[in-house]
């Protein structure tokens, strides 16, 4: 069982986020967030319009953007992308 430090937030969009994905992903996606409330300094701070927001890769071709709340010991969820996207900016 994994121990969470972080309660888990998603943010509204984030059900338009992974329309489309294949269920294999979503699972790695739950899975991934799950880690990510475990520990949510494994992921990598951002920076331009992203800063202070994190982001975490995987399975090679995805990324969730978060942001970490100390105070409250939160992780919101706040998108999930193919990794193309970040190439058609």
């Amino acid at each position: 069982m994994t121990n969470l430090t972080y309660q888990i937030k998603l943010h509204q969009g984030i059900k338009k986020d992974i329309k489309g994905i294949p269920n294999d992903i979503c699972e790695k996606i739950s899975a991934a967030i799950l880690a990510l409330a475990s520990n949510p300094y494994i992921g990598y701070k951002l920076a331009g319009k992203y800063k202070g927001q994190m982001a975490f890769d995987f399975s090679y071709r995805y990324r969730i953007i978060y942001q970490i709340s100390k105070e409250n010991k939160a992780l919101t969820v706040l998108e999930i992308w193919h990794r193309s996207k970040d190439y058609k900016k």
